[in-house]
């Protein structure tokens, strides 16, 4: 079912790429989304941890800033930061 009013549509132009979330931890690791743009992040979370940031490196020092354009096929890390019990 589509609403008849308030409908927004996006074009997307190009081939979509494959973004793969490797949570490190956290809820829905290796999530898939096929995209050109993201606006923000899927949300994840970890028991007793605060999610710091998405990195392009799985050694978590280069950060990635959003809106996201992907160019290509891309894996982003979560970093977290122990808050505890």
């Amino acid at each position: 079912t589509v609403p008849i009013s308030n409908l927004k549509l996006y074009a997307l132009y190009g081939k979509p790429y494959t973004l793969t979330y490797r949570t490190n931890g956290g809820s829905y690791d290796k999530f898939t989304e096929f995209c050109v743009r993201l606006n923000s992040p899927m949300r994840t979370t970890r028991s007793n941890y605060r999610l710091v940031g998405w990195y392009s490196d799985s050694s978590l020092t280069t950060p990635v800033g959003f809106p996201l354009v992907l160019t290509a096929n891309m894996d982003i890390y979560a970093k977290w930061e122990w808050i505890g019990v």
